[in-house]
């Protein structure tokens, strides 16, 4: 089925849209959703809200802005990346509950070391800082980067050591290459 008339249809809310869109953009949506989500549970539970979302915002699809195969990747990302700040959110509370065995000066050493990334990052160029961004925040794996910023796997690869090593040396030469 082409496109609009799968919008149609979810539009109109007939099942056979929806049923359409999960044959023939799930492997797809699962792909988008790999690099964020590790628990098979989560996944599944992302995958049924990126539908839901789907079916409750078909209205504001339009195709002149884009393909409906990009709309839904951005949803899918958009939605993988919710559930897994709430996922981290949940392991923060968790933590909090139990006493820390950290001292005052360990969690002040912490943040001064968090300011120091922060600032490292944010002194690299555009491009490497989304690279950054795409692999250690979004949990981006190499193919996907390539394929999305019309690189080789090997060009990231490359680029990512180099940027490595650039704040390794910004830092003082600790703690960066553990992040691999």
């Amino acid at each position: 089925m082409e496109d609009w008339k799968m919008v149609d249809a979810i539009r109109e809310n007939q099942e056979s849209g929806i049923e359409t869109l999960k044959r023939q953009y799930d492997s797809m949506i699962k792909y988008v959703m790999a690099p964020i989500l590790s628990d098979s549970r989560d996944i599944e539970e992302c995958l049924a809200d990126v539908y839901i979302k789907l079916w409750q915002n078909i209205d504001q699809f339009d195709p002149r802005k884009g393909s409906l195969k990009n709309w839904i990747s951005v949803i899918a990302r958009n939605t993988a990346i919710t559930i897994a700040r709430k996922n981290a959110r949940k392991e923060m509370e968790l933590k909090d509950t139990y006493p820390s065995k950290d001292t005052p000066e360990d969690n002040a050493l912490k943040e001064s070391e968090i300011s120091e990334l922060r600032r490292a990052i944010n002194s690299l160029r555009e491009t490497d800082r989304q690279l950054v961004y795409r692999r250690y925040f979004y949990m981006q794996g190499i193919p996907q980067i390539a394929a999305e910023l019309g690189m080789t796997e090997r060009a990231v690869e490359g680029r990512l050591y180099r940027i490595r090593r650039k704040l390794k040396n910004f830092l003082g030469g600790e703690g960066v290459e553990r992040g691999r």
